[in-house]
């Protein structure tokens, strides 16, 4: 595993510089507060933005990507749809069963004169934590590191995965809590699968099927 993290540095170590950050406000500041300094800083390009960009961590687009995947790589789309299953289902229970009664932001604060809305969006209420977009987003990011070999890539990846992350947050759809959260099961759903799916798929190559074996 510390082989595989330290090939993928580039994503890795700012990721567990944010992550380590993110968790130093949590413990210092209450989430209300670092939601609402969040939401001062607004502007109209980026409602436009993250308005249409957060739909990138939809989990049906990234259920999408990974089957789009099968056409080319299979291996690979397996490993996506495995993980990003792993990943939601965890998502889920913790979301609708365990801490279902967690509020998002528009209906946490009563007062909604301090909470900027951007106009247009769908604004939810309940299930809070964690993030599922989130989560989505940051499996895919990570499972498409782990079994690639792009370096450049990895760059490009952990800024798609830290603005779907930031998005959430800047449509007031979760806190920073959820976020993290988030994130790391996305991250840690893939890191566990990775290691085990692929050692299955390399002894299937060393050790064929007799069907195989006899062609």
């Amino acid at each position: 595993m510390r082989s595989l993290l330290r090939k993928n540095a580039i994503f890795f170590i700012p990721y567990i510089i944010i992550l380590a950050f993110s968790l130093c406000l949590l413990l210092f500041f209450d989430k209300a507060s670092i939601h609402l300094f969040i939401n001062r800083f607004h502007s109209s390009s980026f409602d436009f933005f993250f308005t249409y960009f957060t739909h990138l961590a939809d989990g049906l687009l990234i259920l999408f990507i990974g089957i789009i995947f099968f056409a080319f790589n299979k291996e690979r789309s397996l490993f996506i749809l495995v993980s990003f299953g792993i990943s939601s289902a965890i998502t889920q229970i913790l979301k609708k069963v365990i801490y279902h009664e967690q509020l998002r932001p528009s209906v946490f604060f009563n007062d909604l004169s301090n909470l900027y809305i951007v106009p247009g969006v769908d604004i939810h209420g309940y299930f809070s934590f964690p993030s599922g977009h989130t989560a989505g987003a940051f499996c895919l990011a990570t499972c498409l590191v782990l079994s690639g070999s792009n370096t450049k890539l990895q760059l490009f990846l952990l800024l798609y995965a830290l603005l779907a992350a930031y998005s959430r947050m800047y449509l007031s759809q979760h806190f920073l809590v959820d976020v993290v959260v988030g994130s790391t099961i996305g991250v840690c759903s893939a890191l566990v699968v990775y290691p085990i799916f692929y050692h299955w798929m390399f002894l299937k190559k060393i050790f064929p099927n007799k069907k195989n074996a006899g062609k």
